[in-house]
């Protein structure tokens, strides 16, 4: 006899990301980091770069639309305006090698708090972040924010962290509930809807 907890875990298996999807990820974003690590145009220190968002979370759905990856550059551009150091972000980007894009055309566009590219062909999208450690890795850090022109708090890591505790306390439950609502989301509000759960 089949079960609600039966349709849930073929609701479940329906939504996990496109399996291309995860490989352009493997393959692109590594490449990427060790890229923005190496790249002059901006002064990265360790750890250099880590990823966030859905995607190291594992709550991600469907097409996987893009991958965060926070970039951790020196504290002493705190001294600068938050828009030179998204500037450098992005002349470092804009030097790719055409062997991590595989071909394809890289777009890039400034946000407030980062810097999105999109290898076009692939469809595949990143939003790369400069944030500065001022403490440790695992208190929260700096984000620079172009409109404000300040360097704002944030906790991406930290957040991490505490999923992960959370959906190990629940059995497991926590990160395929997250899923089941973000698809909700997404059939709910076809038009305007809530960026994130």
């Amino acid at each position: 006899m089949t079960t609600y907890s039966d349709y849930f875990d073929l609701l479940l298996a329906k939504i996990e990301p496109n399996p291309a999807r995860l490989t352009d990820a493997q393959a692109i974003v590594p490449d990427v980091r060790e890229h923005l690590k190496q790249h002059e145009a901006i002064t990265t220190c360790l750890p250099h770069t880590r990823l966030a968002g859905s995607y190291p979370r594992h709550t991600a759905i469907d097409d996987l639309k893009d991958v965060d990856t926070l970039v951790f550059v020196h504290v002493d551009y705190l001294k600068d305006k938050p828009s030179l150091v998204l500037k450098a972000l992005e002349r470092a980007l804009k030097d790719m090698p055409e062997e991590i894009s595989g071909g394809s055309q890289v777009e890039l566009r400034k946000q407030r708090r980062s810097i999105h590219v999109c290898f076009a062909e692939k469809d595949f999208h990143l939003d790369v972040v400069p944030v500065v450690i001022t403490k440790t890795i695992d208190d929260s850090l700096k984000v620079p924010d172009r409109e404000w022109e300040e360097w704002v708090d944030t906790h991406p890591l930290g957040y991490q962290t505490w999923l992960s505790e959370l959906n190990d306390q629940e059995s497991g439950k926590v990160v395929p509930l997250v899923k089941l609502t973000k698809y909700w989301r997404d059939c709910q509000f076809a038009y305007k809807r809530p960026k994130s759960y």
